[in-house]
């Protein structure tokens, strides 16, 4: 009779993965890490060459249109990340067909993520200056000043997004303004044939204007109609704005407002604690004097403004003495204004028409301002 065969031996018992089991698996898998991080690298620096490519005949065709492109030193970066091109000192001169005006930084960066062409993000560094002939010559700085624009097949801007923060700008070499914080965007919406705007600026201070007169913020959201017409990537030429006028092309403001501190303690604290999220909010969801305006704007043949503008005002006479004192309307009218508007509010919330007539601004009969032609 065979006798059963002996049990294994206690010490095979739960036994582990050999040394050499477990350093198989950790070679396998730093090998396939190893082949993707090779994969990747040849990837992105295929991306980086097709870049540089775009890049180069992107400033090839707009040299041939006659615009000047200078820099004194141009670098390719950004690995493993995003794809970066960097210029020192770059400067963009337009042609007089275009305004003449001219462009000069301390440096400009321009990126994208490898699997993302149709995207650029686009860094200013360093004081910025802008200067057109006839006109005052500009210039500004800031801790930040970034935008990322989104292109369609065609090369018009489907989105568009602008963070500023501690922004300095000036004029003629003079500061006029410091922006904490600035923030704007600009989304194409294919089905409507219209550009959504947004945007919202936190408590500005501007030279010569007191702390009283300076608002908590700006905002201002609308829609551009006839985004076709339009096509934002030719906002610099004139023509496109002839191009959209003749298309019927109209400017819908839902809401433009100023909002000033309250002069309550409590309300003041209570309006700068929402200011960070103040573009997603009414204008009138914080205390204090505030006027907000919307309506349907157009461009006639010679570029003037046409349009009616729905004018909602709180503490209507403090918030017009404060449009004087910021500069937007001329002291004068804006008292006039504000007197005429607080006695139709009665103490609550005015709510009146402003008409836009061939570039004046009117508050019944009461010339606001002129403004500018568009072309």
């Amino acid at each position: 009779m065979t006798e059963p065969a002996a049990p294994p031996p206690a010490e095979f018992e739960g036994a582990r993965p050999s040394r050499f089991g477990r350093q198989s698996a950790l070679g396998l898998l730093v090998g396939l890490l190893l082949v993707a991080f090779a994969a990747y690298t040849a990837f992105w620096f295929y991306v980086r060459d097709q870049a540089e490519t775009i890049v180069a005949r992107a400033i090839e065709d707009q040299r041939e249109a006659g615009y000047d492109l200078t820099w004194s030193a141009m670098s390719w970066g950004g690995f493993p990340g995003r794809v970066t091109v960097s210029f020192n000192d770059p400067a963009v001169a337009a042609p007089g067909d275009y305004g003449g005006w001219r462009w000069a930084g301390e440096g400009l960066q321009l990126a994208l993520w490898p699997f993302d062409f149709q995207t650029v993000y686009i860094d200013l560094i360093g004081d910025q200056r802008f200067a057109q002939p006839g006109r005052r010559s500009a210039a500004m700085d800031g801790e930040t000043m970034a935008a990322s624009i989104t292109y369609d097949q065609r090369g018009a801007i489907t989105a568009l997004s602008v963070t500023a923060r501690e922004v300095s700008a000036h004029a003629d070499g003079a500061r006029v303004a410091d922006i904490p914080v600035l923030r704007a965007r600009v989304r194409r919406d294919e089905d409507a044939d219209t550009y959504r705007l947004t945007a919202n600026m936190e408590r500005p201070r501007f030279a010569g204007i007191s702390d009283e007169d300076a608002p908590e913020r700006v905002v201002a959201r609308g829609a551009l109609s006839s985004a076709d017409a339009f096509m934002l990537y030719r906002g610099v030429d004139p023509r496109a704005l002839a191009a959209w006028s003749e298309a019927s092309g109209r400017l819908v403001v839902e809401e433009a407002c100023f909002v000033w501190p309250s002069t309550d303690e409590t309300g003041a604290a209570d309006a700068i604690a929402v200011a960070a999220t103040a573009a997603e909010e009414s204008c009138f969801s914080t205390p204090g004097p505030a006027v907000s305006g919307e309506g349907d704007f157009r461009l006639d043949a010679q570029g003037r403004w046409n349009g009616q503008l729905s004018l909602s005002a709180r503490e209507p006479r403090a918030a017009f003495e404060r449009l004087g004192g910021l500069g937007v309307l001329p002291v004068n009218t804006a008292a006039q204004a504000g007197a005429v508007a607080e006695s139709m509010a009665g103490g609550g919330v005015l709510s009146a028409p402003v008409t836009v007539r061939n570039g004046g601004v009117y508050f019944f009969l009461i010339r606001l301002a002129t403004l500018p032609q568009a072309y």
